[in-house]
């Protein structure tokens, strides 16, 4: 047993000498791909050197920061658990870019009218630059769009110019021949491409391009993205799923992390007046980040994902029944999306979450969707969708439909059941906070869950409805769902609901539990929520809340903030628990109040105002004021004490100069009561 024993301790320590961890680096500009790249002074230059390289567990591949790498990175070596190699940033200065956009040595022919052809590009550059600056697309297919100002100038187009001259060209509208301007798109379908390896972590990285998608993640496992900046000038943002499609060798892309990064597409043009026509929004890069078929137990979270034409976050399994064989196994399941922001301020159709087709099992919580001019679209079955702020949806000028719901439940690709959607805030949409449609034309939409939801000033738009059923217009059912417990409250009318074509109120709607309709509707109320300040985005309730205590048992045990559910006799309605915090000394002064953080996200500093009711100026000398800032997994990273400012009004100032994008909780405590809120970080 003693010779065993010593064996197990002797393997242990000799462990890490196997694994030797090895540090390579690279510099754009003073590297050389003659050394041996394990010194700065001895540093590679290109990234071609790690493509085929054969790294080995714990190894690091640092690059210069400042330095700018015009080729794509891709790397074939995994690491193990435990051991994962890593690709990061060393120096000083902004991340090191990984672009493919490079310039094109194009030839033009004079087509007339101001417009030049080139007949050799064989691909779709999906985003081209002029002279350094974003030039805006035509929209699919409308090649006469070209020249025209929708009201930006639409300046190129890839495609046939009609059905008799159907072949796919690429035109640019200029003034004169493009050979004489600088015109850059990407050289490459990817800007990172990962496939087939595992335990690998990207940080500090900015990657710039892509034709199809700035980073491509095929049946990889394990691979961790940590504040990386992408979307800029690529089509996709970020594209997870498995190498083979329809084949009985599939592998699936598992536990891939993203985290704390920027997906933002950086494109900003202005396109509202290019009309209503079948196709007219279909311009611009489609989405930031997309799980595709046999993404598996992925993470999304902590960052910001920003300007996409179809949807800011994308979770799409089409079960196609002449491929079902080949679908079996290949869904999109057991995923989770928290603490991120999406928003498309500078679109006219886009931004939303979309989860469609064979996708179920997976859990979105804790994000914030806001400023996007799309319905989000919530099918698939058995998916957990709770604890999200929803804010802000607006309808499209370019579509003669209403696009504007918070909600939007339609059933396109396979039936919807089993969902459940509790404790969100649905607010200020201009349709309604939740639209179960009757077009629904691929299965039943029932045994879905609405539930401890808040529907707030929603159909400001169109007649102030704030929840819709339509009736069905075909052969699948669209009834046989539960609504419990839902605050709808819209304060210009009571008539809130469009139940099947009937405008009526909450009470008259709780009564509609019986005949055909099959549903369970119990315990909806029509109140003022009481938020502590509706204004100031400051949605936690009041104590004379009608939300308190007045929820149905969730299935989610944790609100917003972090509370445990329930913290009263039972669940809150909305994404809040109501908190009394008290102070352990009668005669201090009641609880601190956060008035407000702003901004909220921040780069690099905020500032933290509140104030304390009840306060006194013998108050003033005695409390003890206290800012803690704790990272996602409760870690804390920062911490300052208030200097006393004037009696009853505080405001405090935090940089957060030295950390890394990403979610933060800021803690204020006052003597022995506290109170704490989410901020956001985006560098």
């Amino acid at each position: 047993m003693r010779i065993i024993f010593l064996f197990i301790v002797l393997s242990y320590f000799t462990l890490p000498d196997f694994f030797a961890q090895t540090t390579y680096y690279l510099d754009a500009s003073g590297g050389s791909d003659n050394n041996n790249g394990t010194s700065r002074t001895a540093a590679w230059q290109t990234l071609s050197q790690i493509k085929n390289f054969p790294f080995q567990p714990g190894d690091k591949i640092l690059l210069k920061r400042g330095e700018v790498w015009n080729e794509q990175l891709r790397i074939s070596a995994s690491g193990i658990e435990g051991s994962p190699i890593t690709i990061g940033a060393y120096g000083s200065s902004a991340k090191p870019i990984i672009t493919v956009v490079k310039t094109q040595d194009l030839i033009w022919e004079n087509t007339g009218n101001n417009i030049w052809r080139n007949t050799t590009l064989e691909y779709d550059p999906k985003r081209v630059l002029k002279d350094g600056v974003e030039i805006l697309d035509a929209a699919e297919n409308f090649y006469d769009e070209l020249g025209t100002n929708v009201p930006d100038l639409v300046e190129w187009y890839y495609g046939p110019k009609n059905t008799s001259d159907p072949h796919d060209y690429l035109y640019l509208y200029s003034s004169d021949s493009p050979a004489n301007h600088t015109i850059e798109f990407s050289a490459e379908g990817h800007g990172l491409i990962a496939e087939d390896i595992s335990y690998v972590i990207f940080e500090n990285l900015e990657i710039v391009g892509g034709y199809y998608f700035g980073i491509s993640i095929f049946s990889c496992s394990n691979l961790s993205f940590k504040n990386v900046t992408a979307g800029e000038y690529a089509n996709f943002g970020v594209y997870i799923s498995s190498a083979k499609l329809y084949g009985t060798t599939m592998q699936p892309s598992d536990r891939i992390v993203i985290d704390s990064c920027i997906i933002d597409s950086g494109y900003k043009f202005n396109y509202s007046e290019a009309g209503t026509a079948y196709g007219k929004s279909n311009r611009g890069p489609p989405d930031g980040y997309r799980l595709n078929i046999y993404a598996i137990n992925c993470e999304l979270k902590n960052s910001l994902l920003i300007n996409y034409a179809h949807a800011n976050v994308s979770l799409f399994c089409e079960l196609n029944v002449n491929r079902l064989p080949f679908y079996l196994g290949t869904e999109i399941a057991n995923n989770k999306i928290y603490n991120n922001k999406l928003t498309s301020p500078d679109l006219f159709y886009g931004g939303r979450l979309v989860i469609d087709g064979y996708s179920h099992d997976n859990e979105i919580f804790n994000n914030i969707i806001e400023n996007t001019s799309v319905k989000n679209q919530f099918n698939g079955f058995a998916n957990h969708f709770h604890h999200n702020i929803i804010r802000g949806i607006k309808a499209s000028p370019l579509k003669d439909y209403n696009t504007g719901y918070g909600i939007s439940i339609q059933g396109y690709y396979d039936s919807v059941h089993d969902n459940i959607f509790e404790n969100n805030l649905i607010v200020d949409c201009e349709d309604a906070g939740i639209l179960i449609s009757g077009n629904n034309g691929a299965g039943n939409v029932i045994n879905n869950i609405f539930r401890n939801n808040i529907i707030y000033n929603c159909g400001t738009k169109y007649n102030n409805v704030g929840l819709q059923l339509n009736k069905a217009n075909n052969t699948f059912l669209n009834h046989g769902n539960y609504f419990q417990n839902n605050l709808v409250f819209n304060p210009n009318t009571a008539q809130t609901i469009n139940f099947y074509g009937s405008i009526i109120d909450v009470n008259e709607f709780n009564s509609q539990n019986s005949g055909v309709i099959n549903q369970m509707i119990t315990g909806n109320i029509d109140s003022d929520p009481k938020f502590n300040n509706y204004l100031t985005n400051d949605y936690h309730l009041q104590s004379s809340s009608p939300c308190i205590d007045a929820g149905a048992n969730p299935q989610a045990n944790i609100d917003f903030d972090g509370n445990p559910i329930p913290l009263g006799i039972a669940a809150d309605i909305g994404i809040y628990e109501f908190t009394v915090v008290t102070s352990v000394e009668e005669s201090k002064p009641s609880s601190p109040v956060l008035i407000q953080n702003y901004p909220n996200p921040f780069n690099p500093v905020t500032k933290i105002r509140y104030s304390i009711p009840n306060y006194s100026s013998t108050d003033h000398e005695s409390q003890n004021v206290r800012l803690t800032i704790y990272d996602i997994l409760g870690k804390e990273v920062a911490a300052l004490v208030n200097e006393k400012q004037n009696p009853g009004n505080y405001e405090i100032e935090f940089k957060a100069e030295n950390l890394p994008s990403g979610f933060y909780i800021c803690l204020l405590t006052v003597d022995n009561s506290s109170l704490s809120r989410k901020m956001i970080l985006l560098k």
